[in-house]
């Protein structure tokens, strides 16, 4: 074998031992403790996101966040009411979608449809209103592509207006 040929040789033969090598775990000494096999470990699931807790007046808005599919998107969140007295979501506004409304999924004859509510959604008092999936939600209309957030301004009847940062999460 010539010279080069030997090197080409030599060189293989190297790269193969390295990668034959590598992800191999190392010899365990007895002072070594081995940590558990990845099946072992338990899995983790990062926390889905929402939006921080928002307050205005009585009211207190808890784990927002939004969902969108072309052409279409929704919001969930939660309105604790502190208050002696009721209050009511009048409104929400985006600049984020081309329409936005307030639903309500629901049964009629057999089927689910999604019924607009506008004259808004109650938040009792001392008690909470929450908007869900297969329930009352914002529905976003014609939703800017790629949002990862969505700004939203919520109208209430007694407490003003809440502004709101919303994660839009990933489908599935």
């Amino acid at each position: 074998m010539d010279g080069w040929r030997r090197s080409l040789f030599l060189g293989c033969v190297a790269v193969l031992v390295l990668v034959a090598g590598c992800g191999q775990p190392a010899p365990e000494t007895q002072d070594e403790q081995r940590s558990p096999e990845p099946e072992q470990q338990a899995a983790v699931e990062p926390p889905a996101p929402v939006a921080p807790v928002t307050s205005v007046g009585d009211l207190e808005i808890h784990d927002a966040w939004a969902r969108m599919t072309p052409g279409v998107g929704a919001v969930y969140l939660t309105v604790v009411n502190g208050g002696a007295e009721s209050d009511r979501l009048l409104a929400v506004e985006t600049a984020d979608a081309g329409g936005v409304m307030l639903h309500e999924t629901v049964e009629q004859d057999a089927m689910m449809r999604m019924v607009g509510h506008d004259h808004g959604f109650e938040v009792p008092a001392d008690g909470s209103l929450e908007l869900a999936p297969g329930g009352k939600h914002v529905m976003l209309m014609d939703p800017a592509a790629g949002l990862t957030i969505v700004a939203l301004r919520l109208i209430f009847e007694t407490a003003g207006t809440a502004e709101l940062e919303i994660p839009v999460r990933p489908l599935g």
